[in-house]
């Protein structure tokens, strides 16, 4: 998914860029569950993200922790 993300940004920069829409450099990229998981990877791996909001909570056992 990754790989996804940074082909997306790629492409969006060069359709807006053709298109004299905006020239864009900077990303902040946002996700869930998985995604959240895919939103640190890419900011790992793409110099042009400047923020992150992954949302991922890794917590085993959830009712065990959360209802005692």
């Amino acid at each position: 998914m990754t790989k996804a993300v940074v082909k997306t940004f790629d492409a969006v920069q060069e359709f807006t860029k053709k298109k004299g829409i905006a020239n864009i450099s900077k990303w902040t990229v946002a996700g869930g569950s998985k995604r959240g998981w895919t939103t640190y990877l890419t900011a790992a791996v793409d110099p042009r993200v400047i923020a992150i909001t992954p949302v991922v909570w890794d917590l085993l056992h959830l009712n065990v922790n959360v209802m005692t």
